[in-house]
């Protein structure tokens, strides 16, 4: 299990009604043989209730958002993981880019999926390109307008890559993340060191840091947890007031049900509007965020 936290808000609320409808059940039974007091089932519908609320505290009720520097320059940001079985990537790629972001993250990023974007017009309007292109799951892309320099493989076992946006006289490191997904005794290591090495890169970065990726973790994951503050980076779902925006699975007749794609902000980065994008053809649903520059401290 991926945690409670970052779980869809449907999944979580049926979990608290078979807790409380449990709770009823065994009061009921314990009266009847115990006599004891009503107040039981109560207790454990409250306790249930109280739960749910407690795991949900990031989606539900947000963080302070810093307030934007109206001097500063603002830019658009999408995260997107294409999905390497996607049968129309020139479906997906026309979709993704009529978001009209300035700068694209794009993860599981095959030779198909870079053929659909260049078909669809985005190599004439990205003139700053990073590409990794590789088969499965280990291709990664950042295609932006605003221009950028330095960029760094990270060497993750995943993919990843960093990269230095120059916005007028700032400057922003986004960090392109994609984590191997711990679903095997082989890839749960890889997805740990894909954590530790990207936690140790990350505490060094400035307050004007982005990142954007598929972490393949949620609020749930004791390692999201302290990349989140070892970094002192902000969900930025969760500063948008997005409530529960889940991402993944968005195909087959399920319902999405975890908070896998994320983008997270530094200090010094603020969010002036955030939104889930509409199914694609992918696994995933993408994330779109208005973002610009705190204003300085007082």
């Amino acid at each position: 299990m991926m945690g409670l936290a970052g779980m869809d808000a449907q999944l979580m609320l049926v979990s608290c009604a078979v807790a409380t409808f449990g709770a009823a059940i065994t009061s009921g039974e314990t009266r009847r043989t115990l006599r004891s007091p009503f107040g039981l089932s109560v207790a454990g519908a409250t306790l249930s209730w109280c739960l749910f609320f407690v795991v949900a505290a990031p989606a539900l009720s947000g963080w302070d958002a810093l307030k934007g520097d109206p001097s500063a320059s603002s830019f658009t940001l999408v995260v997107e993981n294409l999905w390497y079985r996607n049968e129309d990537p020139l479906n997906t790629a026309d979709k993704v880019l009529a978001t009209r972001p300035q700068v694209l993250v794009l993860l599981e990023y095959t030779q198909a999926h870079a053929d659909a974007f260049r078909e669809a017009g985005a190599f004439d309007t990205y003139g700053y390109r990073w590409e990794r292109v590789e088969p499965y799951g280990h291709g990664i892309a950042v295609l932006s307008s605003i221009p950028f320099s330095h960029p760094v493989d990270l060497g993750l076992s995943g993919a990843g890559v960093r990269v230095k946006l120059a916005l007028g006289d700032s400057a922003v490191e986004l960090y392109a993340l994609h984590f191997n997904a711990p679903t095997s005794i082989w890839d749960i290591p890889r997805w740990r060191s894909d954590f530790e090495l990207s936690t140790r890169l990350l505490q060094q970065s400035n307050p004007n840091t982005i990142v954007a990726g598929d972490l393949n973790a949620t609020q749930g994951h004791i390692r999201f947890r302290r990349l989140l503050e070892a970094a002192r980076l902000k969900d930025a779902q969760d500063v948008g007031f997005a409530g529960f925006a889940t991402t993944w699975p968005a195909s087959g007749p399920f319902p999405t049900l975890l908070r896998l794609d994320h983008i997270l902000l530094g200090t010094g980065i603020c969010l002036d509007s955030f939104e889930r994008l509409a199914p694609n053809g992918s696994d995933h649903l993408g994330l779109r965020a208005e973002l610009c520059f705190a204003q300085p401290a007082a």
